[in-house]
């Protein structure tokens, strides 16, 4: 490595001018003669794993691949150069900017001459890692996962003794599990990332943090507090290599939930970037306002989608929730044990503990009997972990959905929306930002919402909405 770095290096600017493979290269060793100089070795395992290679962008290779130029790009530099423009697009977390990117270049490819060599298949991986992670931030789980096994295989059958793009890949993977709801598929493929960076000499992965956050949604997954606990310790000492968006924020208001500690938790999510289009925050919304039908439709929604087992089986536990405080026990049993078969999927009780603790008092010893609980406890694949002990968990629980279902209004979705904003900490300049309207048009909103409230300001209108909550 210490060769190969130095003759990168050293290429001449106006060779580097012609050729975007060359600048690549000589990007990613200035990252690793970077980390070699502050860290004082030349040992290849101890180098690679500090070094962000996914973050390199190279400014001048932008608008290459749309631009009429006088010399044809190669197959190979085409798929650079996408590869390239779609990475700088999502690190501006332009997903959408970037998918389209990499279509232009996979046409590109496409339309190569007859007889022409296509692009190494290094590179074809590299563009595959960017497509994929762009799929998950994106929220396309299931195709991410097709993209970024191609990657794993690539790796298995051509560069089996390289750390890169292995690692990446099977971690990606799980990212993408993740967001779907494939629990046995995250643990496969990151025991397996963790195997093969013990092979290469790695004390961790390359994006430990992102294996973290990973690991630590596994451990609440079964509710295992403890171990939860002391992940997130190592999450506080590991340095982010990508954006995650709102999961980090999650997973550590998920962990204070289950600690009893709502109010911290609730402070971390207001805080921290949310999304309004989310389907099952639309459903959770109804839930709240006790409006069955919207709650039926958002959740069926859900159901009738390809969202993934996670978030269909958060919305059988909002039906389940709802069906338990109108009194309609053997409906709610039903939607219920309906809920298990999608946590055993996933391999997850996490939807269960999204039940207010009376629906899990009742449901819980009422299904307590039924295999849908042996499933979910054998999807773990752990002796230790029973349906009994899934499900004392669960009953020891503090309460996690202190809100009662009573608050019935003739409140829009979007009103409703833009009440559950205004109660929080977040000004008003946010608020409009995250609705895509300016300030001014957000104020007239708001004026008008407080007029069907009978209320004069902001802080009465939320004080009314948990008057009514409470009845």
């Amino acid at each position: 490595m210490p060769s190969a770095v130095e003759a990168y290096l050293s290429v001449p600017e106006e060779v580097l001018a012609q050729n975007p493979i060359l600048t690549l290269a000589r990007s990613a060793a200035r990252r690793i003669d970077s980390i070699r100089t502050r860290l004082g070795t030349d040992d290849v395992p101890t180098l690679v794993s500090p070094t962000d290679f996914s973050s390199i962008v190279l400014p001048e290779m932008l608008g290459l691949l749309s631009a009429e130029t006088e010399r044809r790009l190669t197959a190979d530099e085409v798929t650079a150069v996408t590869m390239l423009e779609a990475r700088t697009h999502r690190l501006n977390r332009e997903n959408e900017a970037a998918l389209n990117v990499i279509e232009v270049g996979r046409d590109r490819l496409r339309r190569l001459r007859a007889g022409e060599p296509g692009p190494a298949l290094m590179l074809q991986a590299e563009l595959n890692l960017e497509h994929g992670r762009n799929l998950v931030g994106a929220g396309r789980f299931p195709e991410a996962m097709r993209v970024l096994q191609r990657v794993v295989q690539f790796a298995e059958i051509y560069a089996p003794n390289s750390p890169h793009p292995l690692l990446a890949g099977l971690v990606e993977t799980a990212l993408a599990g993740m967001g779907h709801g494939q629990g046995p598929d995250m643990d496969r493929n990151l025991e397996r990332a963790r195997e093969d960076a013990r092979r290469f000499g790695m004390a961790a992965l390359p994006d430990e943090y992102t294996a973290l956050c990973i690991e630590l949604m596994r451990s609440l997954d079964q509710l295992a507090l403890d171990a939860a606990g002391q992940i997130l310790i190592a999450l506080e000492q590991a340095k982010p290599t990508q954006f995650l968006g709102p999961i980090p924020h999650m997973l550590r208001s998920l962990w204070l939930v289950y600690e009893g500690r709502a109010s911290a938790a609730a402070k971390l999510l207001v805080e921290s970037p949310q999304s309004q289009e989310y389907s099952v925050v639309k459903a959770r919304q109804a839930f709240v306002f006790g409006q069955h039908d919207p709650l039926w439709t958002a959740t069926g929604q859900l159901l009738a989608g390809d969202e993934g087992p996670r978030l269909k089986s958060s919305a059988m536990a909002l039906r389940a929730d709802m069906l338990h405080h109108e009194g309609r026990s053997v409906e709610a049993l039903e939607a219920f044990v309906d809920m298990l078969d999608y946590c055993a999927i996933t391999a997850s009780v996490v939807a269960v503990t999204q039940l207010s603790k009376s629906a899990r008092e009742a449901l819980i010893p009422a299904s307590a009997d039924c295999s849908e609980w042996v499933a979910v406890a054998r999807s773990f694949n752990s002796v230790e972990i029973t349906a009994a002990v899934l499900q004392k968990r669960l009953l020891e629980l503090p309460e996690t959905s202190p809100v009662s279902p009573d608050f019935q209004t003739d409140l829009t979705p979007a009103e409703q929306s833009l009440l559950f904003a205004i109660d929080s900490s977040k000004s008003i300049a946010q608020i409009a930002r995250e609705f895509g309207v300016v300030a001014g048009t957000l104020k007239n909103r708001l004026s008008a919402l407080y007029r069907k409230l009978g209320v004069r300001s902001r802080a009465e209108a939320v004080a009314h909405a948990h008057r009514a909550q409470q009845r």
